[in-house]
């Protein structure tokens, strides 16, 4: 997440959705969305920030979505 982002991500609130795709290349991609959540996964972080796939996947709001 880059720091525009975080920014937005701030700002937007209940508005804001992070959306991850796992397993791109694969032939059963992962989709996990994140409503909001971001404050939890990156609390304390300014700038730039990492979140690791486990974190997404456990704050995502539903199971994944699989084609």
């Amino acid at each position: 997440m880059t720091a525009n982002e975080y920014g937005r991500a701030s700002i937007l609130g209940d508005a804001y959705w992070l959306y991850a795709v796992f397993h791109c290349a694969t032939p059963r991609p992962e989709l996990h969305r994140v409503q909001n959540r971001f404050a939890a996964l990156i609390a304390g972080n300014k700038g730039s920030v990492i979140i690791g796939a486990a974190r997404i996947v456990e704050a995502a709001q539903t199971n994944s979505l699989r084609p």
